[in-house]
């Protein structure tokens, strides 16, 4: 009884995993490939002058 049961079980287990897996495979790569485009877009951040970074680190210490 129980091994019949684990035999009806057991692919449909299989199935419902390999369909999540698939989907969570599938929208990361719509995010990875959005990450991709959208990078070259973003404009650069002016870090700090090492002259003016410095000063504040005087001023801290």
């Amino acid at each position: 009884m129980q091994r019949a049961l684990a035999d009806t079980i057991i692919p449909v287990m299989k199935g419902s995993l390999v369909d999540s897996l698939q989907i969570v495979f599938k929208w990361s790569l719509v995010f990875v490939a959005a990450g991709l485009l959208l990078t070259p877009l973003i404009r650069r951040i002016k870090l700090a002058s090492r002259k003016g970074a410095e000063k504040k680190m005087m001023q801290i210490h």
